[in-house]
């Protein structure tokens, strides 16, 4: 993996805007997987750490208001328009608040995904609507990079009540970026803390 330097070197990152996709239930885990601490550090911050050097903000989606988040950090709380959509409801939201061109997006369980891995999405924008990251196995859309033209998209799967990514994905002109498979390793449960 190269280092941020030689990324930005190879080509240098226009502006995007961050956003953490916090908006699950948590149901596997049994309690909020964002305040969750992982090397003593939740791991909503842990992701923010990751976006915030290669963002001009960040946003973190919640499903509704009263979501509760760590207080005095740099990032804007926003909420889904549709608030049981899934991570398709969260990137909505951040495209309909983007100020930039890019939408890097990382799943709060997310917490070993690291500045130069979310560098690379962005270094390899280019002239499509989405790069996603994949490891050997499968693609992760909830580690991407969405430009805001796929918003209109994004709004007629929401409309027709289709919430997958994967059919999102179908609609738009995307890249892949292979990227290490553990720092795309998801929290689900408990157990996913002790394994790696």
């Amino acid at each position: 993996m190269d280092s941020l330097k030689e990324v930005e070197e190879k080509a240098p990152l226009s502006p995007a805007t961050g956003l953490i996709l916090a908006g699950g239930r948590a149901r596997r885990f049994g309690r909020d997987k964002a305040l969750v601490e992982v090397d003593r550090r939740p791991m909503v911050e842990r992701v923010f750490q990751a976006l915030h050097p290669l963002v001009d903000r960040v946003y973190v989606s919640v499903r509704d208001a009263d979501r509760e988040l760590p207080v005095g950090r740099r990032w804007e709380r926003i909420v889904d328009v549709y608030p049981d959509a899934g991570p398709l409801a969260g990137i909505h939201a951040g495209l309909l608040r983007l100020e930039t061109q890019g939408l890097l997006v990382a799943a709060v369980d997310m917490p070993f995904i690291e500045t130069t891995h979310l560098a690379e999405l962005l270094a390899c924008r280019g002239e499509v609507q989405a790069v996603v990251a994949r490891d050997a196995e499968r693609v992760h859309p909830l580690c991407g990079c969405y430009h805001r033209s796929a918003l209109e998209a994004v709004e007629g799967q929401l409309a027709g009540g289709r919430y997958a990514l994967r059919d999102l994905l179908e609609r738009l002109t995307v890249r892949t970026v292979l990227l290490p498979a553990e720092a795309l390793r998801n929290i689900n449960r408990p157990d996913d803390l002790e394994t790696g």
